[in-house]
C-alpha cells in the first residue's frame, strides 16, 4: 500500500531480505569510551567541609541502523488517508528519498564527549544543617549521517563519502547553576527539610562543511558556522516535613512536602540563510502562574507502617510530577513558534503517580517478600511523532497514557561458610493504554512497554574482599503498530483498524560483575553485560551486544 519513488521501488533488496529474514548479522553500535571521575574533601572541623567533585568521558561511536517508514497518516484536515509518499524535496545523488519505506542509516560521532565539576560545602549547628553546592556542565557531541549507497548489502559503517548534507552537525550544551539544601529539626521525631535550586542551560548547534569543494563551503567557508541557540532557565523551590511516631502497636513514618518548579525558555535564535544570520524567534506564549513560560507546584505524599515489628510493613505513596520539554526537543518546532503554529507548542507532561503495598519480612529478616501496585497517569505526553506537512520527526504532546501494574520482589541474606549471598528476584506487570486512539498513537496498547519483566540477582562477598554480582534480566510481550494491509484506505473517517500489532523479541540479558579490593584504598573491577549478545526487543533499534567494563577506583 505504499507508493515508492520510482529511483528505487525495487524493494527486493539483498540487504532489506537478509536483514528482515535474519540471514545476515550486521554491526549495529561500536565504541570506545574513557571515563574518569573523583572526588576530594576537607573536613574543616568536624562539622563543616568542603569539597569538589568532577567527572569526564569521552567517547567515538558508530552506528548502523535500519529505519522502517511505512505506517499510514490520516490528515485530520482533510479527512483523507495519506500513504508513504516518499518523495521528499532532498533526495540524495542516488535518488534515494529520506522517507525511504526501508532505509540503512549509518551515524559516525568523532567526538563526544561531557565534563562536569561541582564544588560543595556542607555545615552544622546544632539542629540545623545545609548544603551548597554549585555545579557547570559542558557537553559536546559531532555527529555526521549517511545513509547507505550500496542496495546489495547493509553497509557495516559509513564510508566517508556517502555523507548527507555535506555538513558535520556539532552539537554543544552548557549548564550552571546552585543547590541550597538546609534541614533542620524541629522535634527528636520531626525534621524540615527545604530545597531552593537553579539552572541555566543553553543549546547550540554549529555546522561545518564536509567537503571543501562544496557550494556550502565556499559560500560559508570551512570551518564551524552558528545554526541555532536556545537558552533556558530553570527553578525550584521546595520542603517537606517528615515525622517519625510511635503509635504504641508501631512505628509510623510519615512524608508530606511539595515544590514549586518553573521553566523560562529566554532564547530562540535560528540561522537563516537567505540573510547569513540568526534570527530572533519571539518568546513562545506560556501558562506560567508566577515566574517563566511555564510553572507548576507538585505536592508528594508518603506513609510506612510497621504494623507488625519485623514482620510486617505497610507503605504509601502518592505525588505529581511536571516534565518541562528540555532544548532538545524545542530546538525542531522554531518555524512553528514564528508561525505561531499551536499544534507544536510543547506543553510541559504532567505525571500523576501512586502506589501501595507491603512487605513480609521472615526468618529474622533474612528472607523478605514485597509486593506493591503502582498507577501512573501521563498528561500532555510528550512524544516524537512524524510531521507529514514538514516531512520531519518533532515533538508534540499526545492526550496520554495510563499504565498501571503489579510489582513482586522477594529477597534472600545468607551466610553460606564465610560467603555472603544475597538473592533478589523481581516481577513486574504493567497493563499500558494510550488515553486517546489516533493517527498519532495507532491504537490503544501503548508501543514500546513490555507487559512482563522479570529480573534475577546474585551477589556474593567472599573474605578476601572479592565480590561477584551476577544478574539476569528478560522483557516479554512488547507490541509494535505496522499497517493493516487489507484496510480500505479510500475512507474518510479514522479508524485503528488500519494498523495491526505486531510482538516483538523477547530479549533476555545476562551480565557479570568481578571486583577485588586491594591495599585497603583500591578496587578493580571487571563487567561484562549482555553476555548472550542478545538483542533489544525492537529489531529496528536493537541497542548495543556484548559489553566489556574495567575500572579502577581508588579512595584516599
Amino acid at each position: 500500500n505504499a507508493i515508492v519513488h520510482p529511483a528505487f521501488s525495487d524493494i527486493d533488496l539483498d540487504a532489506v531480505d537478509n536483514y528482515l529474514n535474519d540471514t545476515g548479522k550486521w554491526n549495529n553500535t561500536e565504541y570506545t569510551k574513557h571515563t574518569i571521575a573523583g572526588k576530594i574533601g576537607y573536613s574543616i572541623s568536624d562539622a563543616t567541609e568542603i569539597g569538589i567533585a568532577a567527572n569526564y568521558y569521552h567517547n567515538e561511536m558508530y552506528s548502523n541502523t535500519f529505519q522502517n517508514n511505512s505506517l499510514p497518516y490520516f490528515d485530520e484536515e482533510n479527512n483523507v488517508w495519506s500513504l508513504p509518499v516518499y518523495t521528499r524535496d532532498y533526495v540524495d545523488s542516488s535518488g534515494r528519498s529520506w522517507r525511504d519505506i526501508f532505509s540503512n542509516r549509518a551515524f559516525y560521532w568523532p567526538e563526544d564527549w561531557r565534563f562536569n565539576v561541582s564544588p560543595y560545602f556542607t555545615t552544622s549547628y546544632g539542629d540545623f544543617k545545609i548544603r551548597i553546592s554549585t555545579f557547570y556542565i559542558k557537553q559536546r557531541n559531532n555527529l555526521e549521517g549517511y545513509f547507505n549507497q550500496n542496495y546489495d548489502i547493509a553497509q557495516m559503517f559509513p564510508n566517508s563519502t556517502n555523507y548527507t548534507g555535506n555538513v558535520q552537525s556539532i552539537f554543544e550544551e552548557t549548564a550552571y547553576g546552585i543547590y541550597i539544601m538546609p534541614q533542620y529539626t524541629l522535634f527528636t521525631n520531626n525534621t524540615l527539610y527545604s530545597s531552593i535550586h537553579y539552572r541555566n542551560e543553553n543549546h547550540d548547534k554549529f555546522e561545518k562543511p564536509l567537503d571543501a569543494t562544496s557550494p556550502l563551503a565556499t559560500t560559508l567557508g570551512t570551518n564551524e558556522y552558528k545554526v541555532q541557540y536556545m537558552s533556558a532557565e530553570y527553578v525550584t523551590v521546595a520542603i517537606e516535613d517528615q515525622w517519625d511516631i510511635n503509635t504504641g502497636a508501631g512505628m509510623l513514618f510519615l512524608s508530606m512536602g511539595i515544590s514549586y518548579d518553573a521553566q523560562n525558555l529566554s532564547t530562540l535564535h535560528v540561522y537563516d540563510k537567505d540573510t547569513d544570520s540568526l534570527t530572533s524567534y519571539p518568546k513562545m506564549e506560556g501558562n506560567a502562574h508566577i515566574w517563566g513560560t511555564h510553572d507548576s507546584f507538585n505536592p508528594v505524599m508518603a506513609a510506612m507502617y510497621e504494623a507488625i515489628p519485623d514482620l510486617l510493613k505497610i507503605r504509601l505513596a502518592c505525588g505529581i510530577k511536571t516534565n518541562f520539554p528540555n532544548l532538545s526537543q524545542y530546538k525542531d518546532i522554531g518555524d512553528d513558534i514564528l508561525n505561531n503554529n499551536e499544534e507544536y507548542q510543547i506543553k510541559p507532561e504532567t505525571i500523576y503517580s501512586g502506589n501501595s503495598g507491603f512487605e513480609l519480612l521472615l526468618l529474622n529478616n533474612a528472607l523478605s517478600f514485597r509486593n506493591d501496585y503502582f498507577y501512573t497517569k501521563v498528561k500532555n505526553k510528550i512524544a516524537r511523532i512524524y510531521d507529514p506537512d514538514s516531512a520531519y520527526e518533532k515533538y508534540k504532546n499526545l492526550d496520554g497514557m495510563t499504565a498501571q501494574g503489579i510489582e513482586s520482589t522477594i529477597k534472600y541474606k545468607a551466610s553460606l561458610y564465610t560467603i555472603d549471598i544475597e538473592c533478589t528476584l523481581n516481577y513486574v506487570y504493567t497493563y499500558a493504554r494510550n488515553d486517546a486512539v489516533t493517527s498519532l498513537t495507532y491504537g490503544k496498547r501503548a508501543e514500546g512497554v513490555a507487559t512482563h519483566q522479570f529480573l534475577a540477582q546474585l551477589h556474593a562477598a567472599f573474605p578476601t574482599q572479592t565480590e561477584c554480582i551476577f544478574w539476569a534480566t528478560y522483557t516479554a510481550d512488547q507490541i509494535v503498530y505496522v499497517a493493516n494491509t487489507s484496510f480500505d484506505f479510500t475512507s474518510t473517517s479514522f479508524s485503528a483498524d488500519a494498523y495491526d500489532t505486531v510482538q516483538l523479541h523477547n530479549p533476555l540479558m545476562l551480565s557479570i560483575k568481578l571486583q577485588q579490593k586491594f591495599l585497603h584504598h583500591y578496587l578493580l573491577y571487571v563487567t561484562c553485560k549482555n553476555i548472550l549478545d542478545d538483542y533489544a526487543a525492537d529489531p529496528f533499534n536493537p541497542g548495543p551486544g556484548r559489553m566489556f567494563y574495567i575500572g579502577l577506583n581508588a579512595e584516599l
